[in-house]
C-alpha cells in the first residue's frame, strides 16, 4: 500500500475532512483523490514528511504505519 493510499484509508476511517494547504516539495506527485487526506492528516500531526518531501508513491513500511496509528491513538 502506498503512503498516499494509507492516508486516504485512515482519513476515511476517522471521517475527517478539511481544506488545508500543504508545503511538501513533492505535492504535485500526490494523486488528486489523496490530496485532502494527506493534508488533513498532516495538519493533525498524524503523518510527517521527510526533509520536506512526503513521497506519496512509496510503499508504507510497517514502522511508518505503526507510527501513524500510534499518533492517532495517543490523540484520543
Amino acid at each position: 500500500i502506498t503512503r498516499e493510499d494509507m492516508c486516504v484509508i485512515i482519513a476515511r476511517c476517522l471521517k475527517v475532512e478539511d481544506e488545508v494547504e500543504m508545503t511538501y516539495k513533492d505535492i504535485h506527485e500526490i494523486s488528486d483523490y489523496a490530496v485532502d487526506s494527506v493534508a488533513v492528516l498532516t495538519k493533525l500531526g498524524v503523518i510527517h514528511g521527510n526533509n520536506g518531501y512526503f513521497m506519496p508513491k512509496n510503499n508504507a513500511t510497517r514502522a511508518e504505519t505503526s507510527k501513524v496509528l500510534y499518533n492517532i491513538l495517543k490523540e484520543e
